[in-house]
């Protein structure tokens, strides 16, 4: 890649990453525009390439049969990995379901209730639970909901937060390394 387009796509990337952080947009819409900049600036018009942002994009994979079998995916190292970008998408789908519902709010109270409502307990139910539940969705999501959770019942019970909220997070920094679904990386290496 000449120096020139490697110029161009940091200076896109660190753009995007500027404007996600004033957040003044929703993410994906500098997320979506610096990726078409990308495409557009980058290969087609410093690069000339229309054949390289098809070999980047690497469509081709998912029109294999075998793409769509467990255990047969192409193990191609060379641009987009859809098996990963399918996956986390089924994921949020099916984890922005359950946010909707209640489900993590409801989870926590009914567990909460359980326990009478005692900080020691919460403390300790909550880190297990945010642990296995993160071992089946992204461990970020996880921590967002039950943060939220805690911080609503230590401002009704008048405790302290911030203790259990960081024993949630190491419970899901384990959790979600325990298995393939828990964080991205685990899931780009399990479709590898």
């Amino acid at each position: 890649m000449p120096v020139l387009a490697q110029t161009f796509a940091v200076a896109i990337f660190l753009l995007m990453f500027l404007i996600i952080i004033i957040n003044k947009l929703p993410a994906y819409i500098p997320a979506l525009a610096g990726g078409a900049l990308t495409v557009l600036v980058v290969f087609l018009i410093i690069m000339k390439s229309p054949a390289t942002v098809l070999h980047v994009l690497n469509f081709g994979q998912i029109t294999q049969f075998s793409f769509w079998l467990p255990g047969h995916e192409p193990l191609e190292s060379v641009g987009v990995n859809w098996q990963t970008i399918i996956f986390i998408g089924g994921m949020m789908i099916m984890v922005e379901g359950l946010a909707k519902v209640g489900f993590f709010r409801w989870i926590c109270l009914y567990v909460a209730r359980l326990v009478k409502y005692k900080v020691v307990a919460i403390l300790v139910v909550f880190t297990l639970l945010a642990g296995f539940l993160s071992m089946f969705m992204d461990s970020i999501t996880v921590l967002l909901f039950f943060a939220l959770v805690t911080i609503e019942l230590a401002r009704l019970l008048k405790f302290d937060p911030v203790p259990i909220i960081i024993a949630e997070i190491f419970a899901a920094n384990v959790g979600g390394s325990a298995t393939m679904a828990g964080d991205p990386p685990n899931i780009i290496i399990g479709t590898a």
